[in-house]
Order: C-alpha cells, then structure tokens, then sequence
C-alpha cells in the first residue's frame, strides 16, 4: 500500500468525525421519507443521529483542566434555558428546548476540537456540500425531464407541477435554491484551494446556477448580490494574493448566475429546439409576475402587531400559528387567504420578536452581530472565513422571507460558521472528565431518541387516518395514549388522536381540554372544526360560532367539507354553525373556477371587513 495514503489513527478520527460533520448538513437533505404529519421528521432526526455519532469522536483527553473554546456555546445554552423559563407551556416547546441544550454541549466540543483545525474541516464539508449539490441537481433534472415518477418514490415529485415545481429531494424550492448556493460558494473555496480545476469549476456552477434558476427561487438574485459583496469586501481588505484566486472565482459565479436567470427562456428554447422541452420558470420571471408574496407582508405586520402586545417575552415558542389564525379572522387586514396554516411569519427577526420578545430576540441577535463584525474585521479575510460567511449570510437572507432555521440541517450550518468564527476563544477551566461524561450522555440520549423515533414515526404515519373496524382503532388509541406519555411526542400523538376523537357530548370535558390544547399551537381544520362542535354541544355558542368562524377564515378550501361534516350531524346545538358553514360553502362555490375570488368570498361571510394596511 502507498504509504502517502495512509492515515495514521488521529488523522482518521479527524478525517472521519468532519464527514460526519458534514453529512449532517447534507445527507438529511436526501430523505424521501416526507409523511405526514412528520413530513421533516427523517431528516430532522437523521441529522441529529449524525451530530450524535460525532459527539464521542470530539470528546476532549482525559487529564486536562482547561478546555479553550467558542463562546457561541454559551448563546445555545442561553437561548435553551431562556425559552425554558419564559414558556408557561411547553406543549410547542419541549422539542426544541431539549435540541437546543443538546447542541450546546455539541458546540461546546466541536469548538474545543476544532479550534485549530479549521482548514482541514472545512476542506471536507466543502467537498461533502459540492457533491451532494450536484446529486440534488441531477434530483433536480430528473423532476424537469418528468422522470421523477419512476424511481419508485425515491425521488420526491409535485403530483401538481411534476416538472415546474424544481425542489430536489429537499422538497422546498427556496430552500433547495439556498442549498444550490452553497454548492457554488463550496467549488469556489474548492478551486482556490487548488482541488478542483478550472474547467470543472465553470461546468459545475453553470449547472447548479441553471438548477437554481429553473427552480424559481426568487432569493438566487440576493444571493448573487451578497457573493458580489464579499468577494469585492475580501478582494479590497486581502492581505495576501491567494485570497484574489476565490475572489476571481466568486465574481465568475456571479456573472453565471445572474446570466442564467437572465436568460432562462433562451436556454429553454435551445433544449426545445433539442427535443427536451423544459417547463421551469425563473426567480426573475416569478418576480416580476407576483413580487414576494402579498401574504408574506401580512403576516409580518400579524407578528408586530403581536409584539407590541407582548413586547418583553413574547407569547411564547411556537404560539404565532393560533394567533395568525385568530387574525386573519378578526384583525381587519387585507384578505389574502391560502388555505394552510402560517405556523411562522417569514423573518426570522419579527417571528423572535413575536414569540420571545425583545429579550429573546436580543438574545440571538447580538451574539451574530458580534459574530459576523469578527469576520469582517480586518486581517480576518482569508479563504476559510469568505466560505463561512458567505453560507452564514446565505441562511440569514433566505431566514428574512421563511424560516430555514427551523430545520435541522440548515440550523447545523449556520451553528457551525458562527463556532468558527475568529474570535477569542474563551477558556474553561473545569475537568475534561466531566466534559466526557457530559458529552457521552448527549450522544446516547440523542441516539436513543432517533433510533426510538423510527418506531413512533413509523406508528403516527400509519394511524394517521382511522381503521375500518372499531377494534382495530381500540388498539391504535391505546398505541397513541403509549406514546403520548413521552413528552417529545405528546404533540405530534396527540395531533393524530384528533382524527380517532369523534366530537360528542361523551367524555367532552377531556375532549375539551385535548382540542384546546392542540389549538393553542397547531390550529389545523380538523382541529378548529371539532373544537367548534364540542363548544356547542357543550352549549358555549359564542364560542362555538368564533372557532368555526376562523376555521373558514383561515381555511376557505374546506368550507363545503365543513358543511357536509355538519349537517351529517342531526344535534340541535349545531344549527348555528351549520348555518354559517353552508353560507360560506354557497359563496365559495358561486364562483365557480376563480379559485382566489371563492376564498375571498367564503372568507368574507365570517371575516371583519377590511379596516386597514398591512405595515410593509
């Protein structure tokens, strides 16, 4: 064997711990395992089981009394323990809670490790980004060329837009766009440092470029603006020639990405004309045709609106959803109904502002500020620093129009460029043993949760819908009520238990409190629906007649179907809402195929009139 390529056993363990590293940013993004009601469970938790593998590979050496390390480690522990003491319910919370502390002992580790091993990590989460980009791309491809149907749904697909809706097989096409992103800004990094030529580099970013543009993302332009501003920022302020090579090469980048967005309907001709037609349209055209969103602009002004009634701490974590949906029903503002719940309002900054206040939101947000003036400053613009910022800003700019950080992966990379930031690092003085049991009872914790969670998942997504015999659904019932006794699946049990829980006056205090709970966080149609029927059989008619009322608010699609749901009913407390849900389901379908108009015309036979502006 050539002896070059041998890898004596620390450089194997290093070599191997950043794999893991960096399949946990990148792997998950391959699952095809999107069902409901856990549609980002797989990847989530295949993330997790990766960063958990990883835990023992950067447990520090025994002996030791001081440990140097990032002070980003703190900010997790801080942000964990402070949603901890601010939620009076952690129904929507525990999940997140427990994440949060889990990373914190991650970081804390990972930046102990790798605190003078830079280079060498980022070298292979370069490499790992690049390829798996061009994997999603050909994903990608095989969704424009209508292939995706035959690989056996190991291929996710848009039964609407098999060949429209470009997403990869991470299912979002902003999200899928962002990930395209990284792979540019990777072969950029690959190429300057010398491991990846300069023809591949063009033909790879031309291909991912065009992936991204076919995907419809309209953030590629902002992308493209912030990799022109760093390479001239890192250009201007280089203290050395080799920074000019990645300079270079994100400029060319730029120009590819701009041209393909630019000239998305010519490259769709030439493949027409090639036999290959291509039914994609760009960020640029999808623009000009619908700006960014007008929904997005009211939900923004809802989560104001929110914290200035809660400006300190908030409503708590995962709380915004139920006050949307109040809202959109009460509000007054601008009707732009959608049919689906607004569990986040798009920016990452007023979302804080709402569900953790000013407290929370300084809590995030001046420890990155903190992080990204260090990579700015002078003497700090080297190659390493260029990719990490370059993905940091990435994920901040995607996080001001929808919420990239609420998934596992894309949450890992940005924790990741704000650990490596050059900044002092701080040093612990407490036994490395200590450290070691800590970090070994994370990892077999977060093991046994994931390898656990393959079962549960496995059970909410086949007890989604009920059984046709009633003794099977007995057993389903005792099944759920097994795993809602864990606290980090009481949520999702509980939401499938909504569809075995028929609305009756048995047992209707339980039941009460069961649909009040899951509304106050996850107001979904079934649920507002059965609330509305229990309120009234309960004979609270007020608000019976409210909850009914913000379910056809918020969810106008379903009207006729609440309609029917009711008046399959023959209960007396229920004329009421029987009442209001036909009037909606008549105005809905007076409009035929004008899918828009109906919403607003169902929406208006429960919704207070128009009153004012959203704030942006």
């Amino acid at each position: 064997m050539n002896k070059n390529l041998h890898l004596n056993p620390v450089e194997l363990r290093q070599f191997g711990l950043a794999l893991l590293i960096s399949l946990s940013v990148t792997l998950p993004f391959f699952s095809w395992f999107r069902y409901a009601p856990l549609t980002d469970w797989v990847s989530d938790a295949s993330a997790l089981f990766l960063l958990a593998c990883s835990l023992p590979l950067m447990l520090p050496m025994k002996g030791r009394s001081v440990v140097s390390s990032s002070w980003v480690f703190l900010f997790a522990f801080a942000v964990g323990f402070y949603l901890l003491l601010s939620n009076k319910h952690l129904d929507s919370a525990t999940v997140f809670i427990v994440l949060v502390l889990f990373l914190g002992v991650w970081s804390l580790l990972f930046s102990s490790y790798f605190n003078d091993k830079k280079t060498e990590l980022l070298i292979v989460v370069s490499s790992v980004i690049f390829l798996a980009c061009l994997l999603q791309a050909l994903l990608g491809l095989s969704q424009i060329f209508r292939l995706a149907p035959f690989f056996s749904g190991y291929i996710i697909f848009d039964q609407n837009g098999i060949d429209s809706n470009i997403m990869g097989n991470i299912g979002q096409r902003n999200q899928y766009a962002q990930f395209l992103c990284w792979g540019i800004v990777s072969a950029s990094y690959l190429y300057a440092m010398g491991r990846l030529r300069g023809y591949l580099f063009f033909i790879a970013v031309l291909f991912l470029s065009w992936l991204a543009a076919c995907s419809g993302a309209r953030l590629v332009w902002a992308y493209a603006i912030i990799f022109a501003l760093v390479a001239f920022y890192w250009y201007v302020r280089r203290e050395s020639d080799d920074i000019a090579k990645m300079s270079g090469a994100m400029a060319v980048a730029v120009v590819i990405m701009i041209l393909t967005q630019l000239m998305s309907h010519q490259i769709t001709g030439l493949l027409a004309l090639a036999g290959l037609p291509v039914h994609t349209v760009s960020g640029t055209e999808r623009f000009f045709s619908a700006g960014f969103g007008a929904r997005r602009w009211v939900e923004w002004t809802k989560a104001i609106d929110i914290f200035l009634q809660h400006p300190f701490f908030g409503i708590g974590w995962g709380r915004f959803g139920a006050q949307s949906v109040e809202m959109e029903l009460s509000a007054g503002l601008p009707k732009v109904p959608e049919s689906w719940l607004f569990t986040h309002c798009h920016n990452l900054v007023l979302q804080l502002l709402a569900e953790t206040g000013l407290v929370g939101c300084l809590l995030f947000l001046v420890p990155v500020i903190i992080v990204f003036c260090g990579y700015l400053q002078r003497g700090q613009q080297t190659k390493d620093n260029m990719l990490l910022v370059s993905i940091g800003l990435l994920v901040l700019a995607h996080s001001m129009f929808e919420y990239p950080l609420w998934y596992l992966p894309f949450l890992v990379m940005f924790l990741i460029v704000l650990l490596m930031a050059p900044l002092k690092p701080v040093q612990l003085k407490v036994r490395t043993d200590f450290l070691r049991i800590v970090g070994l009872v994370a990892s077999v914790l977060a093991l046994l949760y994931t390898i656990n969670g393959v079962e549960n998942f496995r059970v909410l997504v086949a007890f989604r819908t009920p059984a046709v015999g009633a003794a099977d659904n007995l057993q389903r019932l005792n099944r759920l009520f097994e795993i809602e006794k864990n606290p980090l699946w009481a949520a999702d049990a509980d939401f499938v238990l909504t569809s075995y829980l028929v609305p009756s006056r048995s047992d209707i205090d339980l039941k009460l409190k069961h649909f009040e709970r899951l509304a106050s966080f996850r107001p979904y149609p079934d649920v507002l629906l059965k609330l509305s029927i229990l309120y009234a059989l309960n004979k609270n008619e007020v608000a019976a007649e409210h909850t009914l009322k913000m379910a056809i608010a918020n969810y106008p699609d379903f009207a006729a179907n609440y309609s029917v749901y009711l008046t399959a009913m023959k209960e007396l407390d229920l004329k009421s809402l029987q009442r209001i849900a036909l009037t909606a389901a008549h105005a809905y379908a007076a409009k035929g195929s004008q899918y828009e108009d109906a919403r607003i015309a169902a929406v208006m036979t429960v919704a207070s009139p128009v009153t004012r502006k959203p704030l942006f």
